[in-house]
């Protein structure tokens, strides 16, 4: 377990007289601060876990592209749900990669290369779930 710390100094003068901005200012920096130190932290897990397990996709320094998700895709299991539809991983991504994620629905190529790798996708499942064990 990874433990956060910070310190915060507030004069007591300021804390009598001054503004409550003044008093608050602080206190929120240190909250930011802790913030993105738990993010990182977060972060650097994902990554270690997903190198682990070989689910991290390289793209040498290139911008993100459809290719690359698709690729990200190919690397995990899918699972789906009662009607045969796949649950999609939740995607962490910046606003640009966002942005050509949400833009590929309208793409016909692309469309139709994820409707085949959630075909794969089905059919390894499948057969995952054929040879599960019941217990009980």
């Amino acid at each position: 377990m990874h433990r956060f710390t910070s310190e915060v100094e507030v004069s007591s003068s300021v804390i009598l007289y001054g503004p409550i901005e003044a008093i608050l200012q602080p206190y929120m920096a240190v909250g930011q601060e802790l913030t993105a130190e738990r993010e990182r932290t977060l972060l650097d897990a994902l990554k270690h876990a997903t190198e682990k397990v070989g689910n991290v996709v390289d793209a040498g320094g290139k911008p993100f592209s459809p290719d690359l998700l698709l690729e990200a895709l190919e690397r995990i299991w899918i699972e789906f749900d009662e009607s045969g539809k796949p649950v999609m991983p939740t995607i962490v991504a910046g606003e640009a990669a966002a942005a050509q994620i949400a833009s590929l629905k309208d793409d016909t190529f692309y469309k139709d290369k994820f409707e085949q790798l959630m075909q794969r996708k089905k059919a390894e499942w499948l057969a995952r779930e054929a040879n599960r064990t019941l217990v009980g």
